[in-house]
């Protein structure tokens, strides 16, 4: 177990370390004279590892060992370090700025694995299970999209459950909400229909949580439905009539996120 959990202890310590360094660099000092020294003292410092992890008589052999792969990381590394650097003085915070390279490097790592070394990839394996459902509307018509009757942010959930006919599919539906500790929001068809469903959780610059959905959709919500969603996130209104007659769509059809 413990041959496991160190690499993965020193990978998060030495991470924190490097982006604490990396966001502290001056920003009046060169980027890449400032990686010169980084690259001395990790040099320096692997060249005693390496003599003092193995026999004298084996250095000629290791040395040997070594491909083309140690040159191409070091290009790679310059690349690494040299962005983390830009990024940060272009005003990235510590915060936001790593997690969202990771998130676009796990993208890009996932398409790298199916493609490059036939890696298979299921939803299941990314830490998901699908939940499955059938949904109508008041006529019997098969919803297109869950989000026409169904929200789902971090605390809250509004959904349609009218709108799943089977008793078993509701069910689970319902289930995997509560367990994922949601407060459900149950809707009707009618408030449905005024696109009650096709809210969206997004955060303002301040990180407040905020609610979007169309003037329509709130006015169809009742007091203590209204009470719930307000008491946990700011509500906006916006007037989408016009999309909403006419292109079919609502708040969260409108907007493009961007994680």
């Amino acid at each position: 177990m413990w041959k496991m959990v160190w690499p993965l202890l020193m990978i998060v310590g030495s991470n924190c370390f490097y982006h604490i360094c990396t966001k502290s660099m001056p920003e009046e000092a060169s980027a890449f004279g400032s990686l010169m020294v980084t690259y001395l003292v990790g040099a320096v410092f692997s060249a005693v590892l390496f003599f003092v992890s193995i026999k004298p008589a084996e250095v000629i052999t290791e040395i040997s060992k070594i491909n083309w792969t140690s040159f191409i990381l070091g290009l790679s590394i310059v690349g690494l370090e040299a962005g983390y650097v830009f990024m940060y003085r272009a005003g990235w915070k510590v915060s936001n700025g790593a997690l969202t390279a990771n998130i676009c490097l796990a993208v890009a790592l996932l398409v790298i694995g199916v493609l490059l070394y036939r890696e298979s990839v299921s939803i299941r394996q990314l830490g998901f299970s699908p939940v499955l459902f059938q949904a109508v509307d008041a006529n019997g018509v098969q919803v297109y999209h869950t989000n026409v009757m169904m929200h789902v942010g971090t605390e809250i959930a509004v959904v349609c459950m009218e709108a799943i006919a089977d008793p078993e599919q509701r069910s689970m539906v319902r289930e995997s909400l509560e367990n994922t500790g949601k407060t459900i929001v149950e809707i009707t068809f009618d408030q449905m229909s005024h696109f009650a469903g096709n809210m969206l959780e997004l955060h303002n610059k301040d990180g407040e949580p905020c609610l979007i959905m169309s003037l329509s959709a709130y006015n169809s919500l009742s007091d203590e439905q209204i009470e719930t969603l307000a008491s946990r996130m700011k509500l906006i209104t916006p007037v989408l009539d016009c999309i909403e007659e006419n292109g079919g769509g609502s708040a969260r059809c409108m907007i493009a996120e961007i994680f």
